[in-house]
Parts: C-alpha cells; structure tokens; sequence
C-alpha cells in the first residue's frame, strides 16, 4: 500500500501531495461517509503524553509505519536513513538496526525519486516483518534480528510485489501483503502462500495502489488505497463486505490513505496527511470524529505510520516534523 521533494523537511509531505494531483478529477473510489455517531469524540481530550525525536546522532527522519513491540519499544521506519529506529516505552531513544541496500538487512525505504514508503510488524513468537518497499520484498528477522528470509510475491511472474505493505495477523498466523500492483497476497508465516485477490480498478474488491493493511478481532480486514482513496472492508477469506470511507475533503472522506490501526473495541484509526488529521472511525464504519489539533503540539505536519496500544494510547508518526508522538485518548463507544 505512498514526487520528489525541494527540501529533505518536507519530502513525505510533498510525496503524498504529489500522488493525488492529476486523480481528484476522476472521482475515484467517492462513496458517502457514514457520520453517524460523529459527536462522540471530543479531541480537546486528547493528551500528549511524550514526543520522540529520536538522538542526536540517530534522528528520526520521515517516520512511516511503526508497531508496538510486546516489550513496550516502539519500532519506526525511519525511511530517509533506510534504518529501523527503537525508542522506549517513555519515547527515549534505544537503537536504531538495519541500513541502505539490497542485502539481507538491508532496506531501501527511500525511492530514487525522493518518495518514501514502508512499514514494520511482529509475530506472537516475536519475529519482525520489515515491508522493504522500494526493495519491492518483506524481509523476516528472528527476535535476535537474524535474517530468516525474504519474500518477493508468490512465486509467478505476476506475481512478483512492488512497493508493499501490509501487517502480521497474529492470531491467525498470517502475513498480509498489499502491493501497488494492485493485489492483497495472504501467506503463513513460513511464506507459504494461501491466496490472493485483487487487480487494478476502482470497483468493489479491485484495487488503486493498496498499501495498508489492518486486521480485526474476526481476522476480517480493512485494506486502504493510496490512488483508490478509499478503505474496503473484507471478511478473513479475502470476501468483500463494504466500504469504510471514500474520497472527499469532510470528515469522514480521505484522499491517499497509507496507514492505519486498529484498537482492541475494533474502532479503525487512519492517517491522512493531506488533510493534517487522523480520523476515527466506529467497528460499523460509523465516523467518530478526528484529531487535527493535539493540546500541547499542535497541528499534525503529516502525520504517517500509526498503532494503538492495549491501553487504547495513539502512537503517530509526523512526517514533517520529524517525530512519533504518543497521545492518551479519551475513551470510545
């Protein structure tokens, strides 16, 4: 499931602005947001609880996709350096692992254009999954970050990945896959393949560049379209149910959607960088309400990779700003 910049600041920024111009005209993906419920979410409860920026030496340089590490640590991708960056339970810079290039290890989240793009996920045994999307592969790493192997599509010409994305089902043991050749390929988790669904279109079940990918209590799915500018819910088979949000600049519409988690209620959080806001949505699709103004920080710049930790805290990465934050949330539903 995300074109050159003109300063090093404001490239995830302008990389994403820079998919959607030339599209908005073709009305792609527009679907009417349910904003049933919207009254629910009270954003001048939001907290700021910390923001990392990572070390003086280590900085966080356009963050993407993050996930929460069962021993607290918060993974970045920290895409312009083609380094995986650690911090602590309390934000505090840990270590950073990994560095540019084609090897096992090594990752190019940095296209040659300047776009950056990529993402990260565990399993219940602690293996890391590195979506290495400008190496067009997902990497799998042992708790003790030995390389394990590399997964490249499912074995036929077709089926080779692009620029992926995707996440870990944990309890149902599989490794989801979307890549911008418009499939969603489902493995276990020793890179066997299960299926595959999916090619480019802007009907129900077809895709426009899919990248994110989150999976619910019921091993249902949502999945996000960076060009579709939509989020299709599917069932744990791959089956299509409906769609959670289209196109639009009002709450509950998005425009190119990268990132996304779910919490432990089922509620759908979604990063969208082009309106500055992350935007909430209920287990039936309902729209919530958003954050676009956090007390204590501010506007978002762009805000990027996302997760939701048991506690139902927000972790969002800040591409222009160059930091993850963690926000307390009032409670939902």
């Amino acid at each position: 499931m995300q074109c050159a910049p003109i300063d090093i600041s404001l490239g995830p920024l302008l990389s994403r602005r820079s998919l959607v111009q030339g599209f908005a005209a073709l009305g792609i993906g527009l679907a009417t947001p349910n904003r049933a419920g919207a009254s629910k979410f009270d954003q001048a409860q939001v907290e700021l609880v910390w923001k990392a920026t990572g070390s003086e030496e280590f900085p966080i340089v356009a963050p993407e996709g993050l996930a929460l590490f069962p021993d607290g640590r918060i993974h970045i991708v920290n895409a312009k350096r083609n380094q995986i960056l650690v911090v602590g339970p309390d934000g505090a810079f840990v270590d950073v692992w990994g560095e540019a290039g084609k090897g096992a290890g090594q990752f190019a989240f940095r296209g040659v254009d300047g776009s950056v793009i990529g993402d990260i996920d565990f399993d219940a045994d602690g293996n890391t999954y590195v979506f290495d999307s400008f190496n067009y592969r997902v990497q799998k790493f042992s708790p003790d970050r030995t390389f394990l192997m590399e997964i490249t599509g499912d074995g036929t010409v077709d089926g080779t990945f692009a620029e992926v994305g995707g996440c870990v089902d944990r309890a149902g043991k599989r490794l989801l896959v979307a890549d911008l050749n418009n499939h969603l390929t489902v493995f276990d988790l020793e890179g066997t393949l299960l299926w595959r669904i999916g090619e480019q279109g802007v009907e129900d079940g077809q895709f426009f560049w899919p990248f994110g990918v989150a999976v619910l209590a019921d091993g249902s799915l949502y999945v996000s379209e960076i060009k579709g500018k939509r989020i299709q819910h599917f069932d744990s088979e791959g089956g299509f149910l409906s769609r959670i949000a289209g196109t639009g600049d009002e709450p509950g519409g998005v425009h190119d959607v990268y990132y996304m988690a779910v919490d432990a209620q089922g509620n759908l959080f979604v990063s969208d960088p082009i309106h500055r806001r992350i935007q909430i949505f209920g287990p039936e699709g309902s729209f919530i309400g958003l954050i676009d103004n956090v007390p204590g920080y501010g506007q978002f710049g762009a805000p990027t990779g996302i997760a939701v930790d048991e506690q139902g805290a927000l972790y969002v990465g800040d591409g222009f700003e160059q930091c993850v934050l963690k926000l307390a949330l009032p409670v939902l539903g």
